[in-house]
């Protein structure tokens, strides 16, 4: 097994199974809200960028996904809610024997905000107290569409 999860790959799945025979795919979504939040904090970049960039991948991701021969589809929020639940789908879709269940109630060092190992969490809320109203808005605004496509609910209500 080979598993490489660099973000720029979100939008290379058709050429990678191409190329990589059998290629298995693990799609992720994340809330519009903590990606723009995130990338406007990491990288500087505006909110209206970060949404336009977290739209545009989520188009590709799915129009790709589509096209694929093996691919799951997951939610960030999904795997926070019942990590064992998630861990055993990508398992049982990837044909390997299932994690012990103690394994994930322990703390892992995960990349997160804080930069500490932890038990795996939904760290999108403290993302959303960083926005303005503003900022929710014009996220909304962008990413609106996908967020419906992707079953996502609107913070503005």
């Amino acid at each position: 097994f080979f598993m490489e999860k660099s973000p720029p790959n979100t939008v290379r799945g058709p050429w990678l199974q191409q190329h990589f025979k059998p290629a298995s795919f693990l799609a992720l979504t994340r809330s519009p809200y903590a990606v723009a939040e995130g990338i406007r904090r990491r990288e500087g970049h505006s909110v209206e960028r970060a949404a336009r960039h977290w739209t545009i991948a989520n188009q590709i991701m799915l129009d790709d996904h589509d096209q694929l021969d093996d691919a799951l589809l997951l939610s960030y929020e999904d795997l926070c809610a019942d990590p064992s639940k998630e861990i055993n789908r990508v398992t049982r879709f990837l044909k390997i024997d299932p994690y012990p269940d103690d394994f994930l109630r322990e703390s892992l060092s995960i990349h997160n905000v804080t930069g500490q190992p932890s038990l795996i969490k939904n760290f999108n809320e403290s993302s959303l107290e960083k926005l303005s109203a503003d900022d929710i808005r014009r996220i909304e605004d962008i990413a609106g569409d996908m967020m419906r496509r992707l079953g996502y609910d609107f913070a503005t209500g």
